[in-house]
């Protein structure tokens, strides 16, 4: 595995705002100072997801948006049917955070297809939960 990929290994997927988000920060200016290979996506994928999070939790809802829209974009080229989704729960969780409660459902929903589409039952169950409102049982995106 190459060094940008090592980065993407390394990253943690959550934010946490008691903490200031400072591990999450940090891998995602390096993984941006590094550039990373053009053609390494889940690097160039991950260190966006987190750093939209990030964003998200400081309240730079317009950047957070971008953010998320671009990972998005990127992981929609990939044949990473998991990581396409669990970009959409994150331009999700982002788009909530700004109150755009509405704007989440299309993107989670579509979510909800590609986990169903793959079989991965843990996060469609997840993704159901986030779809009903019950953000207490929809645990991180892939964490199964």
């Amino acid at each position: 595995m190459g060094e940008s990929g090592e980065l993407a290994v390394r990253v943690p997927t959550r934010p946490n705002p008691s903490r200031h988000d400072i591990p999450a920060d940090a891998f995602c200016t390096e993984a941006a100072q590094r550039g990373g290979a053009a053609d390494d996506m889940t690097t160039q994928v991950v260190w966006r997801s987190v750093r939209a999070r990030v964003l998200s939790v400081r309240a730079r809802h317009a950047d957070a948006q971008a953010l998320a829209r671009e990972a998005t974009s990127l992981a929609a080229d990939t044949d990473d049917v998991n990581m396409r989704a669990d970009t959409l729960l994150d331009l999700a969780a982002v788009l909530r955070a700004a109150g755009r409660d509405a704007g989440a459902l299309p993107p989670l929903r579509q979510a909800l297809d590609l986990y169903k589409a793959k079989g991965n039952q843990v996060s469609a169950a997840r993704t159901r939960a986030l779809l009903a409102g019950d953000d207490r049982s929809a645990e991180e995106p892939g964490s199964a």
